[in-house]
């Protein structure tokens, strides 16, 4: 069960639900500091006024583009992934970004386990290869595409990966 905290979140849900049931009748996310109006408006003009905003690259979208799209198109997208891992599974805001994230601004990494910063990969393997396999075949790349980002790649250093959530040590 999803927590609602605030009237951001209230925002999503009902935008959401309105989302839902639009379609149901057959009609047709680097800071994550707040956006400025200017910003705001600008970016909002720019789109094609379809929630979250997903013709706006996620380095371009405003702070409530972010939200939107994280509550209506990662959220379920990523809760679907990790139910394919453990059908029990729990996904919430809360996973990722932590019980403290709007006091951090939903800023990323936050309060996912650190690891280690050299041999992250092999140390995650020796520690649990069955997840870290999970998070490296369907986490990471689903999750890169979502943020419209290349998976990480070790020889360049470069794209989406663990450290986009976890913290290093």
């Amino acid at each position: 069960m999803l927590l609602i905290a605030d009237v951001r979140t209230v925002r999503v849900a009902v935008v959401g639900a309105g989302v839902a049931l639009t379609m149901a009748c057959g009609k047709a996310p680097e800071s994550g500091g707040a956006a400025s109006a200017d910003d705001s408006a600008s970016s909002e003009g720019a789109s094609s006024s379809e929630p979250g905003a997903p013709d706006i690259p996620w380095a371009e979208k405003t702070f409530e583009q972010r939200q939107d799209y994280m509550g209506l198109v990662v959220l379920p997208k990523m809760t679907a992934v990790f139910k394919e891992h453990e059908a029990d599974e729990e996904v919430k805001c809360q996973t990722c970004h932590g019980e403290d994230m709007e006091q951090v601004k939903f800023e990323m990494p936050n309060a996912l386990y650190a690891l280690p910063a050299e041999n992250t990969f092999q140390a995650a393997m020796e520690y649990d290869a069955e997840m870290a396999k999970f998070m490296s075949e369907r986490v990471v790349p689903e999750m890169a595409k979502l943020l419209g980002m290349e998976p990480f790649n070790p020889e360049t250093g470069q794209g989406f990966g663990c450290f986009g959530c976890h913290l290093k040590e």
